[in-house]
Protein backbone atom coordinates (compact mmCIF):
# COMPACT_ATOMS: atom_id res chain seq x y z
CA UNK A 1 0.00 0.00 0.00
CA UNK A 2 1.00 3.50 -0.54
CA UNK A 3 1.77 5.63 2.13
CA UNK A 4 -0.76 8.22 3.95
CA UNK A 5 -2.88 10.20 1.63
CA UNK A 6 -4.50 13.32 2.96
CA UNK A 7 -7.45 12.49 0.42
CA UNK A 8 -9.96 10.53 2.60
CA UNK A 9 -11.41 8.87 -0.33
CA UNK A 10 -8.06 7.67 -1.43
CA UNK A 11 -7.67 6.12 2.04
CA UNK A 12 -10.51 4.20 1.90
CA UNK A 13 -9.88 2.90 -1.46
CA UNK A 14 -6.26 2.41 -0.27
CA UNK A 15 -7.56 0.21 2.83
CA UNK A 16 -10.25 -1.85 0.91
CA UNK A 17 -7.42 -2.98 -1.63
CA UNK A 18 -5.46 -3.80 1.70
CA UNK A 19 -8.49 -5.85 2.91
CA UNK A 20 -8.93 -7.07 -0.52
CA UNK A 21 -5.44 -8.45 -0.85
CA UNK A 22 -5.27 -10.32 2.52
CA UNK A 23 -8.58 -11.85 1.70
CA UNK A 24 -6.02 -13.28 -0.94
CA UNK A 25 -3.33 -14.43 1.66
CA UNK A 26 -1.04 -11.62 0.73
CA UNK A 27 0.92 -10.08 3.98
CA UNK A 28 0.13 -6.38 4.10
CA UNK A 29 3.36 -3.56 5.92
CA UNK A 30 2.85 -2.55 9.16
CA UNK A 31 2.03 1.18 8.54
CA UNK A 32 -1.22 -0.96 6.58
CA UNK A 33 -1.53 -3.06 9.10
CA UNK A 34 -1.49 0.00 11.99
CA UNK A 35 -4.33 2.40 10.09
CA UNK A 36 -6.65 -0.66 9.35
CA UNK A 37 -5.95 -1.40 13.35
CA UNK A 38 -7.43 2.47 13.60
CA UNK A 39 -9.98 2.01 12.15
CA UNK A 40 -11.29 -1.10 13.28
CA UNK A 41 -10.27 -0.58 17.00
CA UNK A 42 -12.44 1.53 19.00
CA UNK A 43 -11.37 5.08 19.93
CA UNK A 44 -10.94 6.68 23.08
CA UNK A 45 -13.43 9.86 23.42
CA UNK A 46 -11.12 13.01 24.47
CA UNK A 47 -11.62 15.98 25.87
CA UNK A 48 -15.25 17.27 27.59
CA UNK A 49 -18.81 16.67 26.99
CA UNK A 50 -20.55 20.01 27.69
CA UNK A 51 -24.80 19.59 27.46
CA UNK A 52 -25.55 23.47 27.67
CA UNK A 53 -29.47 24.22 27.99
CA UNK A 54 -30.64 27.70 27.44
CA UNK A 55 -33.78 28.46 29.58
CA UNK A 56 -35.47 31.60 30.63
CA UNK A 57 -31.95 33.49 29.54
CA UNK A 58 -30.22 31.40 31.72
CA UNK A 59 -27.72 28.04 30.99
CA UNK A 60 -27.53 25.46 32.51
CA UNK A 61 -24.41 23.42 31.80
CA UNK A 62 -24.16 19.13 32.49
CA UNK A 63 -20.51 17.31 32.02
CA UNK A 64 -20.00 14.08 32.52
CA UNK A 65 -17.72 15.10 36.11
CA UNK A 66 -20.72 17.19 37.38
CA UNK A 67 -24.16 17.39 37.88
CA UNK A 68 -25.95 20.09 35.81
CA UNK A 69 -24.79 23.79 37.00
CA UNK A 70 -26.87 27.20 36.61
CA UNK A 71 -24.08 29.67 34.79
CA UNK A 72 -25.68 33.06 35.86
CA UNK A 73 -25.38 35.62 33.15
CA UNK A 74 -22.62 38.56 32.39
CA UNK A 75 -24.81 41.69 30.97
CA UNK A 76 -23.56 43.70 28.54
CA UNK A 77 -25.04 46.40 26.52
CA UNK A 78 -24.77 46.77 23.37
CA UNK A 79 -25.33 49.68 21.01
CA UNK A 80 -28.35 49.84 23.66
CA UNK A 81 -29.52 46.35 23.64
CA UNK A 82 -28.50 43.86 26.63
CA UNK A 83 -26.85 40.56 25.30
CA UNK A 84 -26.30 37.93 28.13
CA UNK A 85 -22.86 36.26 27.63
CA UNK A 86 -22.08 33.24 29.75
CA UNK A 87 -18.66 32.49 30.87
CA UNK A 88 -17.50 28.79 31.11
CA UNK A 89 -13.91 27.83 32.53
CA UNK A 90 -12.17 24.99 32.48
CA UNK A 91 -8.20 24.13 33.38
CA UNK A 92 -6.45 22.34 30.94
CA UNK A 93 -2.55 21.44 32.15
CA UNK A 94 -1.70 25.13 33.40
CA UNK A 95 -3.96 26.97 31.46
CA UNK A 96 -7.42 28.11 32.15
CA UNK A 97 -9.61 27.67 29.03
CA UNK A 98 -12.67 29.89 28.99
CA UNK A 99 -15.59 29.52 26.03
CA UNK A 100 -17.57 32.49 26.11
CA UNK A 101 -21.04 32.14 24.73
CA UNK A 102 -23.57 34.62 23.08
CA UNK A 103 -27.07 33.36 22.24
CA UNK A 104 -28.84 35.26 20.16
CA UNK A 105 -32.54 36.84 20.77
CA UNK A 106 -34.66 33.69 19.91
CA UNK A 107 -31.34 31.25 21.88
CA UNK A 108 -31.41 29.50 18.16
CA UNK A 109 -28.25 30.03 17.57
CA UNK A 110 -25.03 31.26 19.82
CA UNK A 111 -22.17 32.57 18.93
CA UNK A 112 -18.41 31.71 20.53
CA UNK A 113 -15.31 32.72 21.67
CA UNK A 114 -12.22 31.10 23.26
CA UNK A 115 -9.86 32.48 25.43
CA UNK A 116 -6.67 30.75 27.30
CA UNK A 117 -4.68 32.37 30.67
CA UNK A 118 -1.77 32.85 30.61
CA UNK A 119 -2.03 33.86 26.90
CA UNK A 120 -0.91 30.82 24.45
CA UNK A 121 -0.48 31.14 20.54
CA UNK A 122 -2.72 28.05 20.06
CA UNK A 123 -4.67 27.52 17.29
CA UNK A 124 -8.64 26.74 17.49
CA UNK A 125 -11.11 24.90 15.40
CA UNK A 126 -14.47 25.08 15.35
CA UNK A 127 -16.15 21.87 13.72
CA UNK A 128 -19.40 21.13 13.01
CA UNK A 129 -20.49 17.59 12.28
CA UNK A 130 -17.00 16.79 12.02
CA UNK A 131 -16.05 19.19 9.50
CA UNK A 132 -13.43 21.82 10.54
CA UNK A 133 -15.49 24.75 9.39
CA UNK A 134 -13.24 27.50 11.19
CA UNK A 135 -10.21 28.18 12.30
CA UNK A 136 -8.55 30.89 14.61
CA UNK A 137 -4.75 30.76 13.77
CA UNK A 138 -3.34 32.27 16.45
CA UNK A 139 -5.32 32.91 20.20
CA UNK A 140 -3.35 36.07 20.90
CA UNK A 141 -4.35 37.51 17.45
CA UNK A 142 -8.02 36.59 17.40
CA UNK A 143 -10.56 34.84 19.66
CA UNK A 144 -13.96 35.05 18.13
CA UNK A 145 -15.21 32.36 15.29
CA UNK A 146 -18.03 34.29 12.92
CA UNK A 147 -19.62 31.14 12.60
CA UNK A 148 -22.62 29.92 15.25
CA UNK A 149 -23.47 27.23 16.43
CA UNK A 150 -27.34 25.82 16.69
CA UNK A 151 -29.01 22.71 18.06
CA UNK A 152 -29.27 20.68 14.66
CA UNK A 153 -25.41 20.16 15.07
CA UNK A 154 -23.10 18.47 16.60
CA UNK A 155 -20.50 21.43 17.51
CA UNK A 156 -16.82 20.71 18.45
CA UNK A 157 -13.96 22.90 19.72
CA UNK A 158 -10.70 21.81 19.08
CA UNK A 159 -7.20 23.34 20.76
CA UNK A 160 -4.28 22.59 18.91
CA UNK A 161 -0.79 23.58 20.03
CA UNK A 162 2.17 23.38 17.52
CA UNK A 163 -0.40 21.41 15.06
CA UNK A 164 -0.98 18.73 18.40
CA UNK A 165 -4.06 18.14 19.74
CA UNK A 166 -3.90 19.30 23.48
CA UNK A 167 -7.87 19.66 24.07
CA UNK A 168 -11.49 18.94 22.89
CA UNK A 169 -14.64 20.22 24.05
CA UNK A 170 -17.95 18.34 22.48
CA UNK A 171 -21.00 20.38 22.40
CA UNK A 172 -24.44 19.58 22.74
CA UNK A 173 -27.32 22.56 22.19
CA UNK A 174 -30.65 22.80 23.73
CA UNK A 175 -32.86 25.09 23.70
Amino acid sequence: MEPFDPNTFMNKVKLKEAFYLMGRGKEADSDTMDQILANVIPKQESGFVLILRFLAGKLFVTTSEKSETEIPPLSFAFRGEEKPQFLLSYKMDDKDISLILSPNQEGTEVFLSVDVNPPASYQVQLKLDGDTIETIADLQKGKVFDSPITGDTSPEIVLLDKNKEIGRFHLLLHS
